[in-house]
């Protein structure tokens, strides 16, 4: 299975990952267009801390969800993959998921309609966030690496 990996001694805080989430997350063609959108883009990667300390929130696609359990409305589920996907036709946004979520990184969208989390840009190729990072402190890979 393939996972999302963090290593914050290579991390320098310079916020690439969320531009590039929130870039891939968008549909505007430039970063000046996403930011002066009427609706900013929700980023699905959060970089907390500071300039000496610093850790990657997003989504674990946890071994047993518990945001899937949650929803009333089964729009959750953890597919094949290990992927843990919002089907956002289902969605009612009532953020049972958000409540359960243990490591609180599901919200609301731009429009506070429906629910977002990391899908590890699974229609896109695989993780924005990654190819964004100049120094290689997220990688995407097999679990076991």
């Amino acid at each position: 299975m393939k996972a999302l990996y963090y290593d914050s001694e290579r991390c320098v805080a310079c916020h690439n990952c969320e531009v590039a989430c929130a870039m891939a997350w968008s549909h505007a063609d430039t970063v000046y267009q996403a930011l002066t959108a009427p609706l900013l883009p929700r980023t699905r990667i959060f970089l907390k801390g500071g300039d000496t300390q610093t850790v990657v929130m997003s989504c674990r696609h946890c071994e047993v969800p518990p945001c899937v359990e949650a929803c009333p409305v089964d729009a959750i589920e953890k597919g094949e993959d290990g992927i843990v996907v919002i089907d956002d036709g289902l969605c009612i946004g009532c953020r049972s998921c958000s409540v359960a979520c243990p490591i609180g990184v599901i919200q609301p969208d731009a429009r506070g309609q429906i629910m977002v989390k990391c899908d590890l840009c699974r229609n896109m190729g695989g993780p924005a966030c990654v190819v964004a990072c100049p120094t290689n402190a997220l990688v995407y890979g097999e679990f076991s690496q």
